[in-house]
């Protein structure tokens, strides 16, 4: 079985908390970052399977993130990215870009467990 294990990166510390303490609580092991290079750093220990991202990251952006990941050492786990800004285009560019999957915000955190379950059968 793939490991339950799950980066949360989200500029605004309290989302990224929340989001970590309701994941903890379905049973998967979540940590959180605040920038790109913080998350590219936890990515590259191969921790985790599945990272989910806000869109707007203080220091660049989801879809950076992904871009980045995705040329980096080893194979990538999935992305799913959230916008507090959604849009139809979002979710378009999203998918194009090669994310696992897109939820706007505010979601429930069962949509976002789901999603990740999805994404680790996948895997």
């Amino acid at each position: 079985m793939a490991r339950r294990c799950a980066l949360i990166v989200d500029g605004a510390p309290i989302m990224a908390r929340m989001l970590a303490e309701g994941l903890d609580e379905a049973g998967w092991d979540a940590q959180v970052a605040s920038r790109v290079g913080e998350a590219l750093a936890a990515v590259e220990s191969g921790h985790f399977s599945v990272v989910v991202s806000e869109v707007e990251i203080p220091d660049g952006d989801g879809f950076e993130l992904l871009m980045r990941m995705r040329t980096g050492r080893g194979p990538a786990p999935a992305v799913i990215l959230t916008s507090a800004y959604p849009s139809p285009a979002l979710s378009r560019r999203a998918d194009e870009a090669g994310a696992f999957g897109y939820l706007p915000k505010p979601f429930e955190i069962e949509a976002l467990v789901e999603l990740l379950e999805s994404a680790l059968a996948d895997a």
